[in-house]
């Protein structure tokens, strides 16, 4: 991590990225690739994805191609639409929505600036948890 700190790039054996690549495929897909699959997943299943997870199944799609029929295979959504109204809206014509999230929208927003230190972070953490636990 030394080396990728102050020359930008981690040298690997190439054994690491041939077992790498036994384990972990990848799958891109532009903005406006992404925006047809929320529309498209929207109109074969009637719920709306958000944009990682239209990625995921697509990428789903794609892989299952190329392995043995009969495997069953499962996507899992990783957010809530309404986390991407734009992206959303502009999929099916209207953001999704979440009263959660709709209940944040007038709340004022809070942040804590922490250094980039291990140990002062967990000190934060555990010093937000006793008072999020006495408060329970």
């Amino acid at each position: 991590m030394a080396d990728f700190r102050e020359q930008g790039r981690l040298a690997t054996p190439a054994s690491w990225w041939t077992a790498a690549r036994r384990l972990f495929s990848a799958h891109a897909m532009s903005d406006e690739d992404t925006i047809a699959a929320i529309a498209r997943l929207k109109a074969q299943t009637g719920r709306t994805f958000d944009p990682h997870s239209a990625i995921g199944v697509e990428a789903l799609k794609a892989e299952a191609k190329d392995l043995d029929r009969g495997v069953a295979r499962i996507a899992v959504a990783t957010a809530h639409p309404a986390k991407f109204p734009a992206a959303i809206e502009a999929a099916i014509g209207a953001p999704a929505t979440h009263p959660r999230l709709e209940a944040l929208r007038d709340k004022p927003e809070r942040a804590i600036r922490l250094r980039a230190d291990l140990d002062e972070t967990m000190a934060h953490i555990r010093s937000r948890a006793r008072i999020l636990k006495a408060a329970a």
